[in-house]
């Protein structure tokens, strides 16, 4: 089950992985679908996979039993949330003498680039590299921090202004790297996709038109504060059973992420392997670039191997 916001190329990537069968959760995506809509359409699909209803092997063609989600860049924050929720339930439905197996955990989780807290005050070696970073600057992670986000928590109403919303596409690397992925052989839709983007005479992201931009980030930083938004700021996991792969890259904004979530997970269910050589959103690239297919094949091995 893959918690992704790049599903035609994830699908090219699992045709690796047959005949194991693989479901991806088209989730809705910012600027159009805030926090948290895309999180409870994760945690509904895969309720809805648990539930052993006869619509889902009538849909899915059998009933699934091993189950192991697998997230890139904001879907690895997701599949994190996910658990969080899952341990809520599970305390709950125990406490209420009931039987959890229906809202059990996965078998394993493989976590991509994954951004594990969203705070501004998050500061650390990799995340100052994005200062240098061309792909994934830290303009555009800022921009995509405020396509995320409930409109209020911004003043200005800079952020979701029509005239706002064709820079949060064009700046996003997700969507960005999507649209030149999945229209590669696809030129002239290509080229209008381009045309729309409005970047000739763009009004300010909304960070440089803000009057009072600290305290505006303070108030987006409590926000973010929330474990639903950043796992990170968790004081304990108490679901760090659940073996985890991580697959940080070594010039990205988020190793550090990855490496304090391994910290805080049972030494023995945890494995992280750096990726060199490949940038943010590689799996969207497996089809044209060389390097990003070979890091993707190492990838599906380690899936094969904990659902074997």
């Amino acid at each position: 089950m893959f918690t992704n916001m790049v599903l035609n190329v994830n699908v090219d990537v699992c045709h690796n992985l047959s005949p194991i069968f693989s479901k991806f959760i088209d989730y809705s995506l910012s600027p159009e679908s805030v926090f948290p809509e895309a999180l409870q359409e994760v945690l509904d699909c895969y309720l809805w996979i648990l539930s052993k209803k006869p619509d889902v092997e009538e849909k899915l063609g059998f009933r699934p039993e091993k189950i192991v989600i697998c997230g890139d860049s904001a879907g690895g924050n997701f599949t994190m949330a996910l658990m969080e929720v899952l341990n809520i339930i599970q305390k709950q439905i125990i406490a209420d003498g009931g039987d959890c197996w229906p809202y059990r955990y996965p078998d394993g989780l493989f976590l991509f680039y994954a951004p594990f807290t969203l705070s501004t005050k998050m500061v650390s070696p990799s995340r100052i590299l994005t200062s240098i970073d061309g792909l994934v600057p830290l303009g555009t992670l800022l921009n995509c921090l405020g396509a995320y986000l409930p409109d209020e928590l911004i003043s200005n109403e800079s952020k979701l202004s029509e005239k706002n919303q064709t820079i949060v596409l064009a700046d996003s690397p997700d969507t960005f790297v999507y649209r030149i992925g999945s229209l590669f052989n696809k030129i002239s839709e290509f080229l209008k996709y381009l045309c729309n983007l409005q970047v000739v005479n763009r009004s300010k992201p909304w960070f440089r038109q803000n009057e009072n931009l600290r305290h505006c980030l303070e108030q987006m930083n409590m926000f973010l504060e929330n474990p639903f938004i950043s796992p990170l700021m968790l004081e304990k996991i108490e679901f760090n059973h659940i073996p985890l792969y991580l697959y940080p890259l070594t010039f990205d904004a988020f190793l550090d992420d990855s490496i304090e979530m391994a910290k805080k997970w049972r030494p023995d269910k945890v494995q992280i392997y750096s990726i060199d050589e490949v940038p943010h959103g590689f799996l969207n690239l497996v089809d044209f670039d060389h390097k990003a297919r070979i890091a993707s094949y190492h990838c599906i091995d380690h899936i094969f191997d904990i659902l074997s």
